[in-house]
């Protein structure tokens, strides 16, 4: 498979790095899709307080010093949309990940 994968072929990647990428690509190749309210879904499901994502939600600019683990807005549907389709149309190497981040209310 090294043959064919891009990514592996041009050699970018540091031996450590192309090892990791190999077995995350091909040795366990199990990724699924979910969007933001979904999570939000299971947050509230399990008892567990919204504070903030990667990428933030809406219209905000995530910045290099944010405070992840201070309360953010949850937004609304239209900006968590938003924020999932800039996300896909950004052209990054991860697509559409995202990191939501909670707190177990007690």
């Amino acid at each position: 498979m090294a043959k064919l994968d891009s990514r592996l072929r041009r050699g970018e990647l540091n031996a450590e790095r192309s090892a990791a990428w190999f077995r995350d690509q091909y040795m366990n190749p199990h990724e699924s899709r979910h969007s933001m309210d979904e999570v939000l879904r299971w947050f509230e499901r399990n008892q567990i307080e919204f504070i903030s994502s990667i990428p933030s939600i809406g219209d905000m600019e995530f910045q290099e010093d944010e405070q992840l683990f201070e309360q953010h807005s949850i937004g609304n549907r239209l900006d968590r949309l938003s924020s999932e389709i800039e996300m896909l149309l950004s052209g990054g190497p991860d697509g559409g990940l995202f990191i939501m981040i909670g707190r177990k209310i007690e």
